[in-house]
């Protein structure tokens, strides 16, 4: 566990088209908003809210940390290009129930390219600002 998991279950959430998730998140940990307020906003339950942040500190293993993971890579998980619409652009197949679970079992290593590029570029940016 540790921010490199948060990593992934961001670029899960962007390749299998569930970005929404993702700006959930966005929207609890770094503009502040709570799960009612992001109900209102995005239409998305506030049940369904709670258990995404729940899902994002268990990935992350913290209490504490997340809101600057989520900050830090938002801007470059979203520049990824999605994977999956009605079908798989990587494989082909199609009608998923489960869309991470597919990404996770039949892409895993293009899962972890995506991760590593994310990764790389928020390192480039911080040795960028200390030059």
């Amino acid at each position: 566990m540790g921010s490199r998991d948060l990593v992934r279950l961001l670029v899960l959430w962007r390749l299998a088209g569930e970005w929404w998730r993702a700006e959930a998140l966005y929207l609890y940990f770094c503009r502040g908003l709570g799960p009612a307020e992001i109900e209102r906003l995005m239409g998305v339950r506030r049940t369904v809210v709670a258990g995404i942040v729940r899902r994002a500190y268990e990935a992350y293993g913290k209490n504490f940390g997340v809101e600057r993971v989520v900050s830090r890579c938002f801007t470059y998980v979203s520049r990824l290009e999605p994977a999956l619409s009605s079908y798989c652009k990587l494989c082909g197949k199609g009608g998923f129930v489960k869309p991470t679970r597919h990404l996770m079992l039949s892409h895993r290593k293009y899962v972890e390219q995506c991760v590593d590029a994310v990764i790389n570029s928020l390192r480039r940016v911080r040795e960028d600002s200390v030059l």
